[in-house]
C-alpha cells in the first residue's frame, strides 16, 4: 500500500519530473498535467487514476496511469502565447511520443526521472534508452515503439483484485525479456 496519499504522490511526481525536464524545456506544471514546447508540438503528461483505494472500492489497488500525448487537450489562449503558439487551436503532441505506462504505488516516483530518458530516446535513435526503473510488460514494439505498457507489480495487483487471469496477451513483452534501446552509432567518414 502506497504511503502518501494520491494528491501528494502525484504532485511529487509532477514536481520531480518538471525538474527533469526544465533544463531542457520550459514547462508548465498544471494540476494533474505537466505541458512543455517541443518544435511546434506541445507535449503533455497527464495523471490519472486507473483504480485507488476510495469509499466505493477500498480494497482497491493504487494504480497510477502516465499518459503522455494520449488524452483530449484543449490548452487555454494563455499557455498557448506562453509557448509562442498563440493563434493554434489545438496544437498536438509530438506522435513518437504517444505512451501509456501503468504503475503501482509509489513506483511513479522513479518514473520521473526515467521519463525524461524514454523522451530523448524516442526523439532522437541516436540517445539510447534504459530500462524502466521497475520491471515493465511492454505492448507491441520495443520501448522505442510501444505505446502502451504496466509495471509488472500493477498488472499483477490490478489483476488479482478484478479477478482476472494475470497472463499477458501475445502482443506483450514480458517484463524480464524487455530489453534498453541502444543508441545509434554515427558513422564518422575519414577523408580520404
Amino acid at each position: 500500500m502506497t504511503r502518501l496519499s494520491r494528491s501528494k504522490l502525484w504532485a511529487e511526481f509532477l514536481q520531480r519530473l518538471a525538474s527533469e525536464m526544465e533544463p531542457l524545456t520550459p514547462v508548465i506544471h498544471q494540476g494533474r498535467r505537466l505541458v512543455w514546447r517541443q518544435g511546434e508540438w506541445l507535449n503533455r503528461v497527464d495523471l490519472s487514476r486507473h483504480s485507488w483505494p476510495d469509499r466505493h472500492f477500498p480494497e482497491a489497488p493504487p494504480v497510477t496511469r502516465i499518459s503522455m500525448n494520449r488524452l483530449n487537450f484543449e490548452p487555454p489562449e494563455a499557455m498557448l502565447r506562453r509557448f509562442g503558439l498563440s493563434g493554434v487551436t489545438h496544437p498536438l503532441g509530438e506522435p513518437r511520443l504517444r505512451l501509456e505506462w501503468t504503475v503501482y504505488g509509489e513506483e511513479l516516483l522513479a518514473f520521473a526521472s526515467w521519463l525524461p530518458l524514454l523522451i530523448r530516446g524516442r526523439l532522437s535513435p541516436w540517445e539510447p534508452i534504459p530500462l524502466p526503473p521497475h520491471p515493465s510488460h511492454v505492448f507491441n514494439g520495443g520501448l522505442r515503439r510501444t505505446s502502451y505498457a504496466w509495471t509488472a507489480t500493477a498488472w499483477e495487483v490490478y489483476a488479482r483484485w478484478r479477478r482476472t487471469d494475470v497472463s499477458l496477451p501475445f502482443m506483450a513483452i514480458p517484463a524480464d525479456r524487455v530489453k534498453p534501446a541502444r543508441a545509434l552509432t554515427r558513422l564518422l567518414r575519414l577523408p580520404s
